[in-house]
């Protein structure tokens, strides 16, 4: 097992500076919450916080600095929804917010074509170096003028982001093709339909 796939598998939610990842719309200060949430019974609230993380993890084929991240833990979630879809909340979790969410990302994989001409980052965890993250403290206006002016990334964590979404979404491609017939039509598509992305 390489350097980057053990980061994925053992990386914690606190060893990442949420404060200091971009989304779509503000920082990810408050994704450690929203996939405890994410994960737990409540069929309400499962549908609540997974549409404000689909709603900031990826927009319009652009993803953000938190996306990679968020996916480790996303991942996590749904293989353990995957091992028990018998249960209502992780059957909906899987069938209506992680399948599509993850064929989403895939797909603004394959489309970006910087991500496929530019090398990235040679280490996953190197996306959180200083030069990368926005500043400790969170400023509005400066955050604000920063989506206003559009300089977000540099170039090479820009393709680095696309980079290591997909070996994450890699990283489960076994379980889903041993779900590929389980019986559960919606699923089993859906399934196959990122697997197909993921050749």
């Amino acid at each position: 097992m390489d350097r980057n796939q053990m980061y994925i598998q053992s990386v914690q939610v606190d060893d990442i500076p949420w404060h200091r990842l971009a989304t779509v719309y503000d920082r990810a200060t408050e994704f450690p919450q929203l996939f405890k949430v994410f994960s737990g019974d409540d069929i309400s609230a499962v549908d609540m916080a997974g549409e404000l993380i689909q709603n900031n993890i990826e927009h319009q084929g652009t993803l953000w600095p938190a996306t990679p991240f968020a996916l480790i833990f996303l991942s996590r979630i749904l293989l353990q929804s995957l091992s028990d879809l018998d249960d209502e909340a992780s059957r909906y979790r899987v069938a209506y917010y992680l399948l599509d969410l993850f064929w989403d990302i895939a797909r603004s994989c394959e489309m970006c074509t910087i991500s496929k001409e530019k090398e990235p980052l040679p280490f996953f965890g190197d996306m959180l170096l200083e030069e990368y993250l926005w500043s400790e403290e969170y400023d509005s206006d400066e955050d604000y003028a920063r989506y206003e002016e559009g300089e977000l990334f540099q170039e090479e964590l820009f393709c680095s982001l696309y980079h290591y979404s997909m070996q994450v979404l890699l990283s489960c491609k076994a379980a889903l093709l041993e779900h590929a017939h389980s019986g559960d039509d919606e699923i089993s598509e859906g399934g196959n339909q990122l697997v197909s992305l993921l050749e």
